[in-house]
């Protein structure tokens, strides 16, 4: 079954209502800056797991910051 697409009005008022979070081409985006690699992709890892059980596939990134801390999830 096809995800359902949030509408642009749903989006707004999404990222109104979620501290942190933004509009990036038509998606709700949120960057976090994790503290080492290894807490980095433990945060990916549980975003997976929460994911699969609603059977949502987020994209993800993960790259380093300009600090030498992790961010971009």
């Amino acid at each position: 079954m096809a995800p359902t697409l949030l509408t642009e009005d749903e989006i707004a008022r999404l990222s109104a209502d979620l501290p942190g979070w933004q509009v990036r081409d038509g998606r709700l985006a949120l960057d976090v800056t994790a503290p080492s690699f290894l807490q980095a992709v433990g945060w990916v890892v549980a975003i997976a797991e929460a994911a699969e059980e609603m059977d949502h596939h987020p994209d993800i990134d993960i790259r380093p910051a300009r600090d030498s801390q992790w961010g971009g999830l």
